[in-house]
């Protein structure tokens, strides 16, 4: 296995404009790729957030594995193509923040979080089980995303060349059981693509990244929406990765753009090596 990995962040506006998004998402991952990177991270809601939560229904794609090689017309699937496309291009790994994937709810697809390996083929999904059902100070006050989003079911553990990565999105990370269930799994890589409330965000976001890293002894690395959205909605940023010990290796602040670092993968074995915190459980 490699010793270590370099890991880009994507940190977007998404507005309701699908086709702008997508050409915004593609710039930025090939400015990631001609930084080298073997894994990049795009954040929750890359490809489109409606004015309305139900405008999502109009750009649900359904599931294709293999979208380069399944046959069809590739314009009912433009986001998955395009992750698959560039994934091959450029010989990089994408974990794909969300997207609404069909469920057998025809009102409320699945928030998906696909990941690409360098042939393009989609080798691991995670469907949002935790659902934004909250009240928040901001300008849209309640949230109910279960309204729109039919929640998934199961966590999801992606073998990839650099160790075992785990799937999660956004307001799964206030639930320490899933990545209890990650770690349980000797998960090096924890993914946490999002679109943090800027209440929410300033309180709640570093703390829980760091908690979540410190207690499961993995790299968590979480790419988010930042700044005001077409729907007034505004969103937090401060994409950011931290390693095994809670340190955050680095971040970007509100600004779109990309962030490529290096992760020193044998810096987790030397931690576990000498805290072996999952050998000490009791409860």
């Amino acid at each position: 296995m490699p010793r270590s990995v370099n890991v880009s962040l994507i940190q977007m506006c998404s507005s309701d404009d699908l086709n702008n998004n997508l050409q915004d998402a593609e710039q930025f991952i090939e400015q990631a790729a001609n930084e080298n990177a073997d894994i990049i991270v795009l954040p929750e809601y890359f490809p489109f957030m409606g004015l309305k939560d139900r405008d999502k229904l109009q750009h649900q794609e359904r599931f294709e594995q293999s979208p380069l090689k399944d046959k069809g017309d590739d314009h009912e699937q433009p986001i998955q193509t395009m992750l698959s496309r560039l994934a091959k291009k450029y010989g990089v790994w994408i974990v794909g923040g969300s997207i609404p994937v069909q469920s057998n709810d025809e009102q409320r697809p699945f928030a998906r979080c696909l990941i690409y390996n360098t042939e393009g083929e989609a080798v691991g999904h995670y469907d949002k089980i935790h659902m934004f059902d909250v009240e928040v100070d901001d300008k849209h006050s309640r949230y109910c995303e279960s309204a729109g989003t039919l929640p998934g079911k199961n966590p999801a553990v992606v073998e990839t060349p650099w160790g075992k990565a785990g799937l999660s999105i956004c307001y799964d990370l206030r639930f320490a059981e899933l990545y209890r269930h990650y770690a349980n799994q000797d998960v090096s890589l924890i993914f946490v693509p999002s679109a943090f409330t800027v209440p929410t965000g300033a309180a709640h976001w570093e703390v829980l990244l760091r908690a979540r890293a410190i207690e499961n002894q993995s790299f968590v690395i979480a790419a988010a929406q930042a700044g005001e959205h077409a729907n007034g909605r505004k969103t937090w940023g401060h994409s950011m990765v931290v390693d095994p010990w809670g340190r955050i290796v680095g971040e970007l602040q509100q600004q779109p753009g990309v962030l490529t670092l290096e992760l020193d993968l044998d810096e987790r074995t030397r931690l576990v090596q000498k805290m072996p915190v999952q050998q000490h459980r009791v409860l």
